[in-house]
């Protein structure tokens, strides 16, 4: 594991160094907290921040860093943030979802302040959306994440204390791996537990208890569901699973459990924290209906995403001008098919392309779009699983043109 230098030099704080480039993960926003915490004790109300040759900004490390500039934040302590690439991040602050419908579309790389159970769903359902633009997924991936992401923050919203928390979704398509991480600021799994009839001796055994099917402190506020079936569906992928609350933490890694001796860093012992962080690799399909059972009985899923895009027939609307992308470019081009295909390969139904409210389209985005889709589906698969609907004689035209040269360059290519 790669030690980052963190180092406080009166009321700055510097996160990495001058000699190499490095990661913002949950170990270095964790010794952030320590020199944060040591300059309070110093009387510091004013504090720079200085993001040093970090490079990437991984999940577990901005939104634990972003839970924790906040909180103090509210309690009138200021920061001052140097760093080139913290923007696109949007680390500081951290955003909420409520009134900000138009940056949802880039829900991705950024922290979002989940302040309710709405706030849950419209964040789970961008990030769904925007993961289908970006890769293709296996038939059952993107619905049992979704499951995974809705469970963890409806505990945070029902368990943490506060009532809200933070989250950050990332996807590196390079070695195919689909990262998640919500941090809350409020007491922490142990606290949580300690008074429940689980009764944990202490913080590391409450976390193991936390990823036991049917843990919960109370059963009227939740079935102790969301851990568990989370866990269950790291180990189904062999993945990672990481969760820190109360000074301890738990890491599963490919079947092997890292237990480190070094108690991390909290906020107090009644704000002990909790952060929640996996990694999957959506290179492996994931099916809730096989892994997850629920009081010895199947999990019985119901893809609530796809549902409300079917109409009265069963067939999936999708409609263009809803999507944000436009209808100009190869980008939004691939964007859309890869949705498309994701819809069906994950439903296998009917899909009907709405293009109401498309006055023109760009060459290259049809062919992006509608070439490429019949090409990789085949004309016979295209012809039962898609239909074209509302599509003006001038988009038709250039539809017509873009698919006849598409079909001749493959024909020629074979």
């Amino acid at each position: 594991m790669q030690t980052i230098f963190v180092k406080k030099i009166k009321n700055t704080i510097i996160i990495g160094d001058d000699l190499q480039a490095s990661n913002l993960d949950y170990y270095t926003a964790n010794k952030f907290l320590t020199q944060l915490q040591k300059g309070l004790k110093n009387g510091y109300k004013n504090f720079i921040v200085n993001f040093r040759n970090i490079q990437s900004f991984y999940p577990n490390g901005s939104a634990y860093l972003a839970g924790i500039l906040d909180h103090y934040k509210n309690q009138d302590i200021e920061f001052l943030i140097e760093c080139h690439s913290c923007a696109a991040m949007q680390i500081s602050p951290s955003i909420s979802i409520e009134g900000r419908e138009q940056e949802i579309a880039k829900i991705l790389n950024k922290v979002w302040r989940v302040n309710s159970s709405d706030d849950v769903h419209n964040y789970t359902n961008a990030v769904i959306k925007a993961l289908s633009q970006e890769a293709k997924f296996k038939e059952n991936f993107l619905q049992s994440l979704e499951w995974a992401i809705n469970e963890l923050m409806d505990n945070v919203i029902r368990h943490s204390g506060v009532g809200f928390g933070y989250a950050m979704t990332q996807i590196h398509k390079k070695n195919k791996k689909l990262a998640f991480c919500v941090f809350d600021a409020g007491i922490g799994i142990y606290n949580s537990l300690k008074n429940s009839p689980i009764a944990p001796k202490n913080p590391y055994i409450a976390l193991e208890k936390s990823i036991q099917e049917g843990i919960t402190r109370d059963k009227n506020i939740g079935q102790g569901n969301g851990m568990f079936g989370t866990n269950q569906i790291i180990q189904n992928n062999q993945s990672s699973l990481f969760i820190a609350a109360n000074g301890a933490s738990y890491f599963w890694n490919k079947g092997k459990i890292n237990k480190p001796n070094k108690k991390m860093a909290v906020l107090s012992d009644e704000l002990g924290t909790t952060t929640v962080d996996f990694q999957l690799d959506y290179s492996k399909d994931i099916s809730l209906r096989e892994i997850l059972n629920l009081g010895g009985k199947k999990y019985q899923f119901i893809n609530h995403r796809i549902e409300n895009m079917e109409n009265d027939e069963g067939v999936i609307e999708y409609k263009i001008t809803a999507q944000g992308r436009g209808q100009a470019t190869r980008v939004a081009g691939a964007a859309l098919r890869t949705e498309v295909l994701n819809l069906i390969y994950s439903s296998g139904k009917t899909i009907q392309i709405d293009f109401d409210g498309v006055s023109v389209v760009s060459s290259s985005f049809i062919d992006e779009f509608i070439g490429k889709l019949l090409i990789e589906i085949g004309f016979a698969s295209f012809g039962k699983l898609v239909t074209l609907k509302n599509m003006n004689e001038t988009v038709e035209s250039i539809l017509n043109r873009s698919v006849v040269q598409r079909m001749i360059e493959n024909f020629n290519q074979k």
